[in-house]
């Protein structure tokens, strides 16, 4: 009876979980008009700012997140990020230092 109860809840779950996923079906059209509309004009640009952006790994997730952040700048001009990269341990010290 157990078994059935659970199998039945985590059922009922997992139906309400993927319904509260799922998009209406109707497409608000004049949003998209006025993006296409809008396509050819040109963003602008940042106002020479940087993003702190703080991550933790080893080295080879460092140099990937660096390639992807430069990548980003080049085809975004006027975004720039600083980059911090921090050991697993060391990382949690630095946000929290940086939320004080």
């Amino acid at each position: 009876m157990k078994k059935k109860l659970a199998l039945m809840l985590t059922a009922a779950l997992a139906a309400a979980s993927l319904t509260a996923c799922g998009g209406s079906g109707t497409a608000d059209t004049r949003a998209a008009g006025s993006r296409a509309e809008g396509a050819g004009e040109k963003a602008p640009s940042g106002d020479g700012s940087e993003m702190v952006v703080a991550w933790w790994g080893n080295q080879v997730r460092n140099e990937r997140t660096q390639a992807i952040l430069e990548l980003y700048s080049q085809q975004n001009p006027g975004v720039a990020f600083d980059g911090q990269f921090s050991e697993w341990a060391d990382y949690w010290n630095k946000l929290a230092t940086a939320a004080a």
